[in-house]
């Protein structure tokens, strides 16, 4: 497989869902750099190596790794198995000389509860064991050998890959102010050097060349008026004269932006809706308006109240919240977001 974020078409179901959590991984060269310690950059470059190596692999014969169409709602979570298989084992595991050694017993549990954590996460059923999964681990390199007592964990092809392993699983079990898991998974190595800072980079490395063009004039509209910036987990958010105006981040290889409302009846609304009126395109732009309102979707247990009614635009809704959210997968969508969030710029201007 040879990996292009420009990709729109896939072979099947399965393929798509494997480019999917392989877009996710920061091209190394918006990581490497940051890590003083040139080691640990050794160890990362070989994990990131690695790890690409098996999503490939994957992409290119997913039958050897237990995916196809008919379990890959259920058993999605076999796609990074092998991910998640490193990082419990980095938890009960001593870092020597370049290999994991665990003793015999521990790592027999292991195996025992993978996919019984707090995750309930599924691998497996009465066809595929653990077991199966393990066993398409030395494909890229890893040996797993017992030796007094001891199991002994390496990689013949990507040796020095399990420091960045075990340093990236103690920032995803004990630094959850980037989200756990999600350093790991995206191998986000810029996390493990002390003082990083965010800056816009850190969703233009996941894009799309579309996507980055679409980041660019972002940047560029927010130099130009100075909007004030602050990174959250997974995105940005700029706002102008003490008001939220625009939401960014990345969706898979594109950017998802969203625009913050007042909720229908303030000020701010009725003026908004009155420039989208003087508009040619104002039928179009409201109906885009409809379709990406972020709409309540029970996702949690605060849903009790199944979101907040409201009329919105002459349509009774219930929202989440009052935003506009829309994966620019177009520049079409990109164009209407833009118009979207001029209209609100220039209110706050005028006002």
């Amino acid at each position: 497989m040879e990996f292009n974020l420009n990709q729109k078409v896939f072979p099947s179901k399965v393929h798509e869902a494997i480019w999917n959590r392989r877009a996710v991984i920061i091209p190394i060269r918006y990581t490497i750099g940051i890590l003083e310690d040139k080691e640990l950059a050794e160890s990362c470059e070989d994990f990131y190596y690695y790890t690409t190596a098996v999503f490939d692999d994957m992409y290119e014969n997913p039958e050897i790794y237990f995916i196809d169409e008919e379990t890959i709602k259920i058993f999605y979570n076999r796609i990074y198995f092998f991910q998640d298989f490193l990082i419990q084992l980095a938890y009960i595991s001593i870092l020597k000389e370049d290999k994991f050694v665990v003793s015999f017993d521990e790592y027999n549990n292991l195996l025992k509860t993978m996919g019984k954590n707090s995750h309930k996460r599924q691998y497996y059923d009465k066809n595929v064991k653990i077991k199966n999964l393990i066993d398409y681990l030395p494909r890229k390199g890893i040996k797993i050998k017992e030796e007094n007592g001891s199991v002994i964990i390496e990689n013949l092809l990507y040796p020095k890959m399990f420091r960045a392993v075990s340093e990236l699983s103690k920032f995803t079990g004990f630094n959850q102010k980037y989200s756990g898991n999600v350093v790991f998974n995206t191998l986000d190595f810029r996390m493990l050097e002390p003082g990083y800072k965010k800056d816009y980079k850190d969703i233009e490395c996941y894009l799309n060349d579309m996507g980055r063009d679409h980041l660019y004039w972002i940047y560029e509209y927010v130099r130009k008026h100075s909007l004030k910036s602050s990174a959250t987990r997974f995105s940005f958010c700029y706002k102008y004269k003490g008001d939220s105006v625009l939401d960014v981040k990345h969706a898979s290889a594109v950017l998802l932006i969203g625009i913050p409302l007042d909720w229908p009846e303030s000020d701010f609304y009725n003026k908004f809706v009155t420039e989208i009126d003087k508009l040619k395109n104002a039928d179009e732009l409201k109906s885009f308006i409809l379709k990406h309102l972020k709409y309540c979707t029970l996702c949690g247990p605060t849903c009790a109240k199944k979101g907040t009614p409201t009329k919105f635009l002459n349509k009774n809704v219930r929202l989440c919240r009052a935003s506009i959210d829309a994966k620019c997968t177009s520049d079409e969508i990109f164009d209407m977001m833009k118009t979207l969030f001029e209209i609100k710029m220039n209110i706050i201007k005028s006002t």
